[in-house]
Formats: structure tokens, sequence, C-alpha cells
């Protein structure tokens, strides 16, 4: 009796929308464009929800900022005015500091390493989610963060010195490259272009296919692969709606979010390699930074930010994770 009346206050507010057609509505959103493998995945995800729940559930996918930002998309999981989105991973930092272990730099020597890692630590990295009215899904990537720059490409650890690189406003991100010699300049994304054109800034560092995908190769003719950053992104749902769903509902949309991450990853590899070889056919100098290089890189970077991290989680949760990447 009391799970029939918890079903039917869910119905009541938001995350238990029904449309003409009877269907459950499943509310996604996210902040990145429609050319973007996250909002392509989710796509995926709404057929795969769709043809194996026989068409009782239907997700509606809202992406582009549509229904806010980041932060805001997070807080309104919390809310139930929002049911499933995909982050950046130093936004959920904040929301649970013990994502900020995969913001460790030079953490992974390839995406097998990384996605294998992560895939077996969700229990560590989705605990205690649901204090805070959240639920852990799943973890998509955007592909290793490269370093796109004017001047001349990273062969050594001495080119990074003095660079003014443009980073997220993220904590770790900035104490690395500070550690590392570059003079790290946070700013929103609309700004990035005309300050790489005018020499504000000499460069930035994001997967490659958004050097492509946001014509960076105009004013950027170096690419360095440096594989500073595995560029995770949560994927988190409101934990009201999840602890609402029938054992076996919840069941059908796990398997569509494992069988939609596959998918992303995937999109994610295609758009890498693709980028890849079109910057090469634009003249952009692609250096692939040695790896003695990015040993240097690591040892200057590293410290600082594993420092900062114990100093929030305590030495038990760092030295465990560091012990699981090998480090």
């Amino acid at each position: 009796m009391n799970c029939f009346h918890n079903m039917i206050a869910a119905a009541a507010v938001s995350f238990a929308l029904v449309t003409g057609a009877g269907a459950e509505v499943i509310k996604v959103a996210h902040a990145d464009n429609q050319a973007h493998p996250k909002h392509q995945a989710f796509m995926r995800f709404a057929e795969l929800v769709k043809e194996n729940s026989g068409g009782r559930f239907e997700v509606e996918v809202y992406p582009s900022g549509q229904l806010g930002d980041e932060r805001e998309l997070v807080e309104a999981l919390q809310t139930g005015a929002v049911h499933v989105t995909s982050v950046s991973n130093g936004v959920m930092s904040a929301f649970a500091p013990q994502f900020m272990l995969l913001d460790i730099p030079f953490s992974f020597g390839d995406a097998g390493a990384a996605r294998g890692m992560i895939d077996g630590s969700q229990t560590l990295l989705f605990a205690d989610l649901e204090t805070i009215g959240l639920h852990g899904l799943a973890i998509w990537e955007q592909g290793f963060r490269q370093v796109s720059s004017s001047a001349k490409g990273i062969s050594s650890a001495e080119d990074v010195k003095g660079m003014k690189l443009r980073t997220m406003e993220a904590p770790l991100h900035v104490e690395a490259w500070r550690a590392m010699g570059a003079n790290p300049t946070p700013m929103s994304w609309g700004q990035v272009y005309s300050s790489l054109q005018t020499g504000i800034i000499d460069g930035q560092e994001n997967p490659l296919y958004v050097v492509t995908q946001e014509k960076l190769f105009e004013v950027q003719k170096h690419v360095s692969l440096t594989n500073h950053i595995y560029d995770a992104m949560p994927v988190i749902a409101s934990n009201d709606w999840w602890s609402s769903l029938p054992e076996a509902d919840a069941a059908i949309i796990a398997a569509a979010m494992a069988e939609a991450t596959t998918y992303e990853r995937s999109l994610v590899e295609a758009e890498v390699e693709k980028a890849r070889a079109e910057l090469e056919g634009l003249g952009v100098e692609v250096v692939e930074t040695p790896a003695a290089e990015i040993a240097a890189l690591k040892a200057l970077a590293q410290p600082p930010v594993i420092a900062r991290i114990r100093a929030t989680l305590g030495d038990e949760p760092v030295d465990a994770w560091l012990k699981a990447i090998g480090q």
C-alpha cells in the first residue's frame, strides 16, 4: 500500500509527467549542442528506453542549455524538475568532491585504461550521492584534453612555461597548469575565439574535435597531444525519480544507459580520429609530445593537485585511487 501511495505522490510532481498517449516522460537535459556526442547518445538512449519499455516511457531530450547551465541542471535533478543530465566533471565535483579524483592530471595513458578504471570505481565515485538527492548512472567522456596554441607546439616541458592558456573555470585544472609553469586563464567559452585571435591568450585545451568544430584552427596552427586530462562527463539522475521506479523499470533504464554509454564512447573515438585527420589536412601541426616530456610535466602537475584533493577528501580515498591507477 505504501508503495502505491508513493507512486501516486510521484505522479503529482514533475518527474511523473504523462503524455496524451499515457507514456511516462523522462526529462533529459544538457548544455551541449546537438552535434555533440552527448546529445547523440541521449537520443539513442531515448530510442532504447521507448523500445524496451514497449512505449511506456517517452524520453524528452533538451539540449543546448535550454533548461539551464550545467550547475542549474544538477540543481534541477535535486528538485525533480529534470530526471537525467550529464555534466562536466568539474561541475560535478562541486556537488560531490570525490569526483575531484578524475581531475588528477596525467592519470591515464589511453582511453581504454581510463574507461576500465572508472567503470570499476563507480561505487567510490557515486558514493553517498543519494544524500544530496542524486543517483549515478554512468560516466561518459569527451576524449582526452589536448593543447592548441598559436606560436609553437609542446615538444618539451619548457614549451609550457609562460604560455597564456585558457582553461575551464575548474580550480584543479588551474592549479595543474600553474604548477607546470603556464599562465592559466579561466574564461567563458564565448570569449575564447576572439581572445585567441587577438593574442590575449596563446592557446586553449580541449578534446581535438573542439578545435575543428569551433574552427579554432583558423587562429591556432599547433596542436599538442598531451593527454593531460581524460575528460569525464558523469551521467546523473534525480534520486527521487530513480527511487520511485519499480525494479523492472529501473533495469530497463539501466540497460539502455549501458548501451548508450558504449555508443557515446564510440562516437567520441570517431570524432577524435576525424578531427586529427582534418587538422593535418588543414595544415595544423600535430605534435606528439614525447613520453619523457609528459613525465616531466606530470611530475610538476600532480603533487599540488593531489595535495589539494587530500585536504578535501583525506588520505584513504586518495591513496586507494592512486594505487588503483598505478601511481
